[in-house]
């Protein structure tokens, strides 16, 4: 089910930096996570990072962070596309804390507002 908020909790026990990290689980490829739609420019690049932490992913891309961008109105314009795909950090397997980086740019010109999934 998209956007299955009872899997994410705080995890004040295993967190990178701070006081808590987000543990989301997981058992199928059709559960999102998403964050806030976030109000930006779509003329200027924006630097998303993110500390990402796997255990048991079947897949080496089974853990997956895309960009939806909306208008003013928050109608969904589309996804952004890096490198002619929407997946926009990928992993998978088992990992420590590993930082993850990427350049947003090229909005749709009607983007008025951005939300990250996971």
């Amino acid at each position: 089910t998209p956007y299955d908020w009872s899997r994410a909790m705080s995890d004040f026990s295993v967190r990178h930096s701070g006081n808590r990290s987000v543990k989301y689980i997981g058992s199928s490829i059709d559960q999102w996570y998403g964050s806030e739609q976030i109000q930006i420019d779509p003329q200027k690049e924006y630097k998303l990072s993110s500390w990402i932490k796997t255990e048991n992913i079947s897949t080496n891309d089974g853990v997956n962070i895309f960009v939806q961008m909306f208008d003013e109105k928050g109608t969904s314009l589309s996804w952004l596309l890096i490198n002619e795909g929407k997946k926009i950090i990928k992993t998978g397997g088992t990992q420590d804390w590993t930082q993850y980086t990427a350049n947003l740019s090229g909005f749709k010109q009607k983007t008025a507002r951005i939300r990250w999934l996971l």
